[in-house]
């Protein structure tokens, strides 16, 4: 089954035709698949780049279309190695996934154990005639 997080293809496509996009001459393209609608104008010749995109969510109530321009394309950026090497901020700390997961697995366990051990402890207090109330021994 189709979702917003599972893409599908495209049940119905169609090339538009040529269009003008703030003075560019472009090609315009529609799909249609079962949960979003979009729609692509791509540069018309040598650099076919994206110029715009618009796409309409069908599955999700109340959601206004999402439409994107794109403009000035740097193919041939300078970069250099410490603009894209990754730093690491002062304040972040590394999670222990594996500790975690076994901690709440802990918890789980203490959690439904408790739960059990106090429902064992009211039935021996009943046995015993030591609790009175229905109340109590229902937990309330």
């Amino acid at each position: 089954m189709c979702s917003v997080a599972k893409r599908c293809s495209p049940t119905a496509s169609i090339g538009v035709g040529p269009s003008i996009l703030s003075g560019v001459p472009a090609d315009h393209f529609a799909y249609v698949e079962p949960v979003i609608d979009w729609e692509i104008w791509i540069e018309s010749g040598n650099n076919a780049l994206p110029l715009r995109l618009a796409m309409t969510y069908k599955q999700v109530p109340n959601f206004l279309p999402f439409l994107v321009e794109f403009s000035d394309w740097n193919l041939n950026p300078k970069l250099s190695l410490d603009s894209i090497k990754f730093k690491i901020p002062a304040i972040s700390r590394q999670i222990e996934f594996g500790a975690y997961r076994a901690e709440k697995n802990q918890i789980k366990w203490m959690s439904m154990n408790s739960t059990r051990i106090m429902n064992r402890l009211t039935m021996l207090l009943v046995s015993f005639g030591l609790v009175m109330s229905e109340s109590f021994a229902a937990g309330a």
